[in-house]
């Protein structure tokens, strides 16, 4: 986390607020977590890598209070899901160039630390991750959120590689003449 100066703790507290409600229910609060964020990355009181690490824990946390083994410290009002996290990072990205490469450093630290089971949750996120990597003509640097990316299929419960057709679908691919008899 690079968070020099002064402005260290307040930034910290600023930036953890700012990861737990991007998620919020209330638009109000992620319009504020926006403005927040945005103003700590044109200062440069963080980067991207310092949202990022925030933005892991709120997930780290989400998976240990749906498991019911943890509970928030602070229980917020309404529900807070991973899910409406795409709309405020994305306004962020809109903000400039700067934003958008910080954007997609959190991003890729977020995949880097997600789960199998985390793959419905982020496809928002994954969507922006892309149309970010494309517009900057950058790839995505961080090795273990390559590897995610190489599992990641949005409608499947299972890994990419693991998926076999229905059997549904391999009816549909053969041709209509595989079901009649021979002639010869």
């Amino acid at each position: 986390m690079r968070c020099p100066g002064s402005w260290r703790v307040a930034a910290l507290r600023a930036v953890s607020s700012s990861a737990f409600s991007f998620a919020a229910e209330d638009p109000l609060l992620r319009t504020l977590a926006v403005d927040v964020a945005i103003a700590v990355l044109a200062d440069r009181r963080c980067d991207g890598d310092a949202l990022g690490a925030a933005l892991v824990r709120v997930l780290h946390d989400r998976r240990l209070s749906t498991a019911g083994r943890a509970r928030y410290r602070y229980e917020p009002k309404g529900d807070i899901k991973v899910t409406r996290w795409a709309e405020p990072l994305e306004r962020i990205a809109d903000a400039g160039p700067l934003q958008a490469h910080d954007v997609q450093t959190m991003l890729e630290r977020v995949l880097a630390a997600a789960g199998d089971n985390d793959r419905r949750a982020l496809a928002g996120s994954v969507d922006l991750l892309r149309r970010l990597a494309m517009d900057a003509e950058a790839a995505v640097t961080d090795d273990a959120a390559r590897s995610w990316l190489a599992r990641y299929s949005p409608t499947a419960r299972e890994p990419c590689g693991d998926r076999r057709p229905s059997p549904r679908r391999r009816a549909r691919r053969e041709p209509p003449h595989a079901f009649l008899p021979s002639l010869v």
